[in-house]
């Protein structure tokens, strides 16, 4: 007697897996220069958490595409 179950496949592609490891540092790298340009009020934090963000928020992107 056959079975009929379908085998799944993983949907996940690896290459998902490496871009997702850039915003999971990304954006907890961001929060520190927040909490450091809180805490030394120093305009130089919120432009690198400018560009922290910016960066997660590509990888991010390419993640969900």
């Amino acid at each position: 007697m056959r079975s009929n179950t379908v085998q799944a496949r993983p949907s996940i592609n690896p290459l998902h897996a490496i871009l997702l490891a850039f915003p999971v540092a990304l954006y907890p790298a961001a929060l520190l220069t927040d909490i450091t340009y809180y805490n030394t009020a120093v305009v130089q934090w919120t432009n690198f958490s400018s560009w922290l963000i910016a960066g997660a928020d590509l990888f991010a992107g390419l993640v969900l595409a």
